[in-house]
């Protein structure tokens, strides 16, 4: 038989189809319902483990998901111990959601699963944009009805949500990823190519900086590897183009006072109180225990109301001290090299197998490179996303590589 089948009876796959499907549902509705990905989340979990007790099964965790247990667990331990664990302590349920690691990874066994996967990303991306550009508008003009703004631009800018902007770069490639196979076998992309044209136009009405910047990098990527260098500079003349609109040169004009230490905020944050609380506790403060108040000791002139370091590894750093860092650097590069050897050692199948392996690649990229520069490791919405990109590269390198 041959192994690009999703065979009831080869590996993982003997486990039941109703654990898939409320895993699919849960990648379609996570992008714009946290609630409701986290429920279908929860069932697809409790099936699976339903199905290896009937089965009489140990399930057989990937690399990635032994190292997310144990930054897990080390997290739990200097919380309950740290400077706020009445803090902390509640936030850590947060974690238990990484659990869509495993589960991914248990019932992604074949490309026709990941195919279907992926599809329901590009679907509820689909739900997203539809969401932003209907409401966005909207609250812009009430920010101007209630006089908070003077002009419809800067208020549609504040309406916008870097959670949003995203989960719209993930949402985008895996859309991106079912035209470009759709098209090549010879089936239609009307539905993917609308629904690229308005997450597009979403992630312009949501204008986030870094949101745009790691999308330009990873869509530059997958047209590179994937496409044809045409394409490449197609998007390098729109992205030219769009330098002379002058709404986004004024929205680009303004990061040189975002990164100035007198406004308080990034550069602030990562040269001063960073490494004052690094020095001072070099085990970690714990999880979500970082406060406002804390950071006011060091640095009096930081924003106000802000209890992380809008970066992920300062923020792993300051929480989890080095060791925990170290766990979560191994994590992360362990995360990478399974979508990276996935890709590298898939094969051009009519499955598509090889771009499915490249658009999880990308879609954790763009994360980690928006994670530069915002704590999203941290955001509820986009744990799931991690949890849904780590665990089916996960399973892609064990297929590939068996």
């Amino acid at each position: 038989m041959s192994p690009h089948v999703d065979s009831p009876t080869v590996g993982t796959a003997s486990v039941g189809l109703t654990g898939f499907y409320a895993l699919i549902g849960a990648a379609f509705v996570a992008p714009f319902s946290l609630p409701g990905g986290r429920a279908l989340l929860a069932i697809a979990l409790i099936l699976l483990v339903l199905d290896h007790i009937r089965l009489r099964r140990i399930p057989e965790l990937p690399p990635v998901a032994w190292l997310a247990l144990a930054w897990i667990a080390l997290a739990c331990i200097i919380t309950l111990n740290g400077v706020h664990p009445e803090l902390g302590g509640p936030r850590l349920r947060k974690l238990f959601w990484f659990s869509g690691i495993p589960v991914t990874a248990l019932l992604i066994a074949g490309p026709q699963r990941l195919r279907q996967l992926v599809t329901a990303l590009a679907a509820g991306g689909l739900v997203l944009a539809l969401d932003i550009l209907v409401t966005h508008p909207l609250a812009a003009r009430e920010a101007m009805a209630e006089g908070r703004f003077d002009a419809f631009w800067p208020a549609l800018v504040d309406a916008g949500s870097m959670t949003d902007g995203q989960r719209l770069v993930v949402c985008i490639l895996a859309t991106l990823a079912v035209i470009v196979l759709r098209r090549q076998a010879g089936r239609g992309i009307i539905w993917p190519s609308v629904a690229l044209i308005l997450q597009t136009g979403a992630m312009v009405v949501n204008f986030k900086r870094g949101s745009w910047i790691s999308l330009i990098l990873v869509v530059g990527l997958f047209l590179a590897l994937r496409v044809n260098w045409r394409m490449l500079l197609l998007l390098g003349a729109v992205v030219a183009g769009l330098f002379f609109v002058p709404a986004v040169q004024e929205r680009l004009g303004t990061l040189r006072d975002e990164f100035g230490a007198k406004r308080g905020g990034r550069m602030l944050m990562w040269r001063e109180i960073a490494p004052a609380l690094i020095k001072a506790h070099p085990w970690g403060i714990g999880y979500r225990s970082l406060t406002n108040d804390m950071m006011r000791e060091i640095a009096p002139g930081v924003e106000p109301d802000r209890d992380h370091l809008h970066s992920n590894t300062l923020q792993v750093l300051v929480a989890t001290g080095w060791l925990g860092w170290l766990l979560y650097t191994a994590w992360m590069l362990r995360a990478l090299w399974d979508g990276w050897g996935f890709f590298i050692r898939g094969d051009d199948d009519p499955e598509g197998e090889r771009t499915w392996a490249l658009t999880l690649t990308l879609m954790l990229l763009a994360l980690l490179v928006n994670g530069v520069v915002e704590y999203n490791f941290g955001d509820a919405e986009l744990v799931l996303l991690y949890a849904f990109i780590m665990g089916a590269a996960a399973a892609g390198i064990r297929r590939v590589s068996a």
